[in-house]
């Protein structure tokens, strides 16, 4: 336990967070269905498994935002400059994409917790009728939507910078350390998935975006990658 608490915890983070989120999203019940479809799919399922899964996904993201945050802490103790204040930039970024992805989940709680909840037009904690109930249900999931849509933009330009940074600090020699550089191409596409408005596409890039950060951390985790600008101190 206490070599456990010795250690650093961005590698642990960015090893385990993309873990739990990728068995989260591969029993996930609603990635081909999209709208109205996709809501009444959700409330058609159980109610635990759901909120299982979702609080396993959300323990997932913040293990990977708070990761992500971590490496542009231990990123800016190399370096000064420009390159400080793009990892400050990425900081943010990657605090928008942690808040959007909540919004997401959220929008499935409330959907689904909708539902749950009983219709009684004498009681005002109770919805008053059948329209009212799918109405706040599905308020709800578009809000929850407007999340999603952006939660791939700010994600994505913030890997860029993590990468033309990492770039920037040190240019890569092990092939290893080339996947901090495969953050910018990952990271554009991240960016132009709103654009391209296609869930195939977005279910296809998705898990290799997690794959890939679950690489640098094991990676860094077993000893074969450092933080970006840590030879300069050698």
């Amino acid at each position: 336990m206490i070599m456990i608490m010795g250690r650093n915890l961005t590698p642990i983070m960015l090893a385990l967070g993309p873990l739990l989120l990728l068995v989260a999203f591969a029993m996930f019940p609603l990635q081909d269905q999209i709208g109205q479809n996709a809501m009444d799919a959700l409330v058609d399922e159980d109610r635990s498994f759901m909120m299982m899964l979702l609080v396993v996904g959300t323990f997932g993201v913040t293990l990977i935002f708070g990761g992500l945050n971590l490496l542009i802490k231990d990123m800016k103790k190399n370096t000064d400059g420009m390159n400080a204040q793009l990892l400050s930039y990425a900081k943010i970024l990657m605090i928008v994409a942690l808040v959007c992805f909540f919004q997401g989940f959220g929008g499935y709680v409330a959907s689904i917790n909708a539902f749950e909840t009983e219709i009684d037009e004498n009681e005002v904690a109770y919805y008053t009728s059948e329209a009212d109930r799918e109405t706040a249900a599905r308020a709800s999931w578009e809000a929850g939507n407007a999340g999603w849509a952006l939660l791939t933009v700010a994600w994505g330009i913030g890997l860029i910078v993590i990468g033309l940074t990492a770039y920037l600090m040190q240019r890569p020699e092990q092939p290893a350390e080339y996947l901090f550089t495969a953050l910018m191409p990952l990271g554009t596409i991240l960016t132009i998935l709103p654009i391209l408005n296609d869930s195939e596409v977005f279910g296809g890039i998705f898990p290799i975006a997690l794959i890939m950060h679950l690489a640098i951390g094991g990676l860094m985790l077993s000893g074969n990658l450092e933080v970006p600008g840590s030879k300069k101190d050698e």
